[in-house]
């Protein structure tokens, strides 16, 4: 028996062409029995007899032999599925091919869709970039839904509505902190302007940075990247001069110097030792700060005053605590607070609420902006489907005979629709190929604008991290492009595809090219139907809001701003005396007015438009003292008597 090879020879039966796997199973069977038989021939020829010649080739298959059919009816499946996937391969290969080849024979066509939905599927990602960094994407902290924006909130006066997002003082928060039990961390921060240098000898830089407390990094989940975050030490005043730079600062200024920590630079003409970097791209959430200083730093006279509030307040709230348990003890400790440091100028108490910090991300007007914006993008991206919808109709329709041949010579309608929905496919992803370096120009665009304009604040004050600056392409946008490329050349390509097939090939073959029947054109028009339909929508919106902004534009503002310029200048505390502040401003007037094609010079605390006026309130002498609450108020601006000839009145 030793020279009787069986399994060698079941094995070659894997490699058998196959064709369906039903007869392929049927094969394998018949082969597998004849193999049986063959070696119980050789041994009966050699004097075994029949029965227990049958015995001995079934026993040398290795294996009872319906576990050998089992195994060739899984190998032919396999190597069916196999063939299948590689005639599909090859049958897509060929129709992109072909698809291509036929796009190249018709570059006009081509151009005109591939911008179109270049174009339109460009706006739409470069809009849905917008919406994702303002509103979709999660505050880039470590478990983002657990910040929370704590503020105070002031009751309603006469004169004067309340605000529901009104910012702290420092004793205000010390004692806030010390009572609240629902809050893991919590900080104060606040917006400020410094002046830097390294010395005496060295060039001042005027840069932005916050007034924060120790807590700060850890409410929001972050470490610095270089050095150490302040220690309990910095939370109490007279703490040692120490700061955090920014990664930026870091870079640019010091040329990434890996021995900061330690450093000495001057800040408002004080010496401050370095002791970290923030992490990259952090620049506080007021975004853009290049230096972060601890509050106690601040003058003893800054810190005590109860009703100066100066800054915004973030908190992470306690795992085991809910949404709604935090805002309840902040509503309660809110109370409180009011009748530890009572306000004479209300008669009603104050209060304190909490909301999640992804809310105060953008201020609600900016919300409904974008959100307008990106329904007008959507549209102007439908309709422009709708026009590409309409030329792939016009080209099924002088393709009809060419169709209608290949059905005749036994093309399947099946093959022929995906034929034709691969060219849509290669059209979609083309455009959107275009698309992304359309969306790339537009975010870019948006960048370079003036990323305040999404910073504006609605009685919340900060998150600079979320504006136009912060938005770029990313992952998730390429997703939304390709998705959008895809489900356009998939239904826009599709009605076409199936209509171009459906027609009767008797009646193709013998009609003229030129011949075109109610039936054809109803697509067409139900197309230029639903395009005209959207496109007067989308002008009619248009239309209200460039009337809207045409009537903004020629609002006289009163003066006439040609050729003036703003400056704005901090001065350090305690760099001048108060006594000579007014030489100081004097000598600054002076020598500017003397700068050459300079005709005046002013100084003032509030330029035009500018908004952030002081107020007072008026007591009028001739009548009886009022009340505190209902006392009118006035917006007050400083400035000197040349201030006004930069303002030349518009009329």
């Amino acid at each position: 028996m030793g020279d009787v090879r069986i399994r060698p020879g079941i094995r070659r039966l894997f490699g058998l062409p196959l064709w369906s796997s039903a007869r392929a199973r049927a094969d394998a069977d018949a082969e597998l029995d004849a193999f049986i038989e063959a070696q119980a021939e050789h041994l009966m020829a050699r004097g075994v007899p029949a029965v227990e010649a049958r015995d001995q080739a079934l026993r040398a298959l290795g294996a009872p032999l319906h576990h050998i059919r089992d195994e060739l009816h899984h190998s032919v499946t396999q190597r069916e599925d196999r063939m299948r996937r590689r005639e599909r391969i090859d049958d897509l290969l060929q129709d992109l091919r072909y698809a291509t080849r036929a796009l190249r024979r018709a570059p006009v066509f081509t151009a005109v869709v591939v911008l179109t939905l270049g174009v339109a599927i460009g706006a739409t990602t470069a809009i849905f970039s917008a919406v994702d960094a303002l509103i979709l994407r999660p505050l880039p902290f470590r478990e983002p839904d657990r910040l929370m924006h704590v503020s105070l909130t002031t009751p309603d006066l006469p004169t004067r509505k309340g605000n529901d997002d009104g910012v702290w003082s420092y004793p205000k928060f010390l004692v806030f902190r010390q009572t609240q039990t629902v809050f893991d961390d919590l900080a104060l921060y606040g917006e400020a302007q410094f002046n830097i240098s390294m010395g005496s000898s060295s060039e001042a830089e005027r840069v932005r940075g916050e007034w924060i407390t120790r807590g700060y990094l850890p409410t929001l989940g972050l470490s610095v990247g270089r050095g150490r975050n302040f220690s309990a030490a910095d939370d109490h005043p007279g703490a040692p001069r120490e700061v955090i730079i920014s990664n930026a600062l870091w870079q640019r200024r010091f040329n990434a110097d890996p021995g900061i920590v330690g450093r000495v630079v001057d800040v408002n003409r004080e010496p401050f030792t370095i002791i970290g970097v923030m992490p990259r791209d952090f620049g506080g959430l007021w975004g853009n700060g290049d230096l972060f200083l601890p509050i106690t730093a601040l003058s003893a006279s800054a810190l005590d005053q109860p009703q100066s509030h100066s800054y915004e307040m973030v908190a992470r709230r306690s795992s085991r605590v809910t949404e709604t348990q935090a805002r309840k003890a902040v509503a309660i400790l809110g109370a409180q607070i009011d009748r530890t440091f009572p306000d004479k100028r209300f008669t009603k108490p104050m209060g304190a609420a909490a909301r999640p910090l992804d809310d105060a991300r953008v201020a609600p007007q900016v919300r409904r902006s974008v959100v307008v914006l990106f329904a007008a993008v959507a549209f102007v991206l439908l309709i422009a489907c709708v026009n590409v919808a309409n030329l792939l109709v016009s080209r099924a329709e002088s393709r009809r005979r060419e169709i209608a041949i290949r059905l005749a010579i036994g093309a399947g309608r099946g093959r022929l629709v995906r034929l034709l929905l691969i060219e849509s496919l290669v059209l979609a992803v083309s455009g959107g190929t275009l698309g992304v370096v359309v969306a790339w120009l537009g975010v870019h665009a948006m960048a370079a604008a003036n990323p305040a304009a999404v910073e504006m604040r609605a009685g919340i004050i900060g998150l600079g991290i979320i504006g136009l600056s912060s938005i770029h392409l990313d992952g998730q946008a390429l997703a939304f492009t390709a998705g959008i490329s895809l489900s356009v050349g998939v239904v826009f390509g599709l009605v076409p595809a199936i209509g171009a097939t459906k027609s009767s090939l008797t009646h193709e073959l013998k009609s003229s090219g030129g011949e075109k029947g109610a039936r054809r054109v109803s697509t067409r028009w139900l197309l230029v139907i639903a395009e005209v339909a959207l496109s007067v929508v989308l002008l009619a919106g248009s239309g209200l809001m460039i009337t809207s902004l045409t009537k903004l534009i020629r609002i006289d503002p009163g003066f006439d701003g040609t050729n003036v310029l703003t400056a704005r200048l901090a001065l350090p505390g305690g760099a001048i005396k108060r006594d000579s502040l007014p030489s100081f401003h004097a000598q600054l007037v002076e020598r500017i007015s003397s700068l050459p094609g300079v005709i005046a010079v002013g100084l003032g605390d509030t330029p035009p438009l500018s908004g952030g006026n002081s107020y007072t309130k008026i007591n009028l002498t001739d009548r009886p003292a009022a009340d505190f609450s209902i006392m009118p108020s006035v917006n007050v601006a400083w400035a000197t008597p040349s201030w006004w000839r930069n303002w030349r009145p518009s009329r």
